[in-house]
């Protein structure tokens, strides 16, 4: 963790360390991995993307996922991050054209002759923003016909948490589906100890730019926190521990009194649609 601290600090560090898979934002630069997380998303919601304009929070390492949705039959996608760190190597882009072609999107081999990013993403009708909940509110009210996001909505600030999804509801459409991989283990050792930390350090400004911080929200909360935005929670599907994997009495004050039920939860499967 001590390290992290200090690395967070180095000017350009995702660019820097990406070589060494320190401060990678999760692993849509991998061809296969960004086509099964966009699969699961549409199994889990059963969708149809035929004409859709869809969303993605937080797209990381890559803008894979405007060319899969359009090659599966979307309209628009819109590709929403915190900076602009998706790879633009056009050789990532055309190996994924090919290998969805290959899998039965054969409109993906139209692409194989896109000669750099910007005209990839012109070609698929990927907006690509950068600017975080700001580039949220520049979206149209009840433009989305659907939106996702893989082990992401975690790293949304505490104190921002509430508006990104009220923003996020705004922007959808009376009908459509949000679907979402929550991932509330803690980002050191796949465990619960973050909770060790009260809320002054924890949330400081110095812990925020860190890799390792989460908003902490357990299950519970982040129901309530859909419901509040105005999405209806179709379901909250959850991947426990069998046993806690920390001492409750290591837990900062403020989590000891929570429900062991809720602390037993380590990662969430959550279906809302916007009523």
């Amino acid at each position: 963790m001590g390290v992290k601290l200090a690395l967070c600090l180095i000017p350009y560090k995702h660019v820097l360390f990406r070589p060494l898979g320190i401060f990678k934002l999760g692993g849509m630069d991998d061809a296969g991995y960004a086509l099964s997380v966009f699969q699961n998303h549409r199994r889990h919601s059963g969708v149809s993307l035929l004409g859709a304009a869809l969303l993605e929070i937080g797209p990381g390492d890559s803008a894979a996922t405007g060319l899969i949705a359009w090659a599966a039959g979307a309209k628009k996608t819109v590709l929403l991050d915190q900076g602009g760190h998706a790879v633009r190597d056009m050789a990532f882009y055309k190996r994924l054209a090919r290998e969805l072609a290959g899998s039965g999107f054969t409109r993906a081999e139209r692409l194989l002759a896109c000669r750099s990013f910007e005209e990839l993403l012109q070609a698929t009708g990927t907006t690509y923003l950068t600017g975080g909940i700001a580039s949220l509110r520049s979206l149209e009210s009840g433009s989305l016909d659907f939106s996702f996001s893989q082990d992401v909505l975690e790293h949304i600030h505490l104190n921002e948490i509430g508006s990104f999804l009220r923003e996020l509801c705004r922007a959808h459409k009376r009908g459509s589906f949000t679907s979402h991989r929550i991932d509330l283990q803690d980002h050191l050792g796949e465990g619960l100890n973050s909770l060790r930390f009260g809320p002054r350090v924890w949330e400081s400004a110095l812990f925020k730019r860190a890799g390792f911080y989460t908003n902490r929200l357990r299950a519970g909360q982040v129901v309530e926190m859909f419901q509040s935005a105005g999405f209806r929670v179709v379901s909250a599907e959850e991947e426990k521990w069998d046993d806690l994997p920390i001492n409750p009495e290591k837990m900062h004050q403020s989590f000891q009194s929570m429900p062991r039920e809720n602390l037993l939860v380590r990662r969430l499967y959550l279906l809302g649609q916007k009523d």
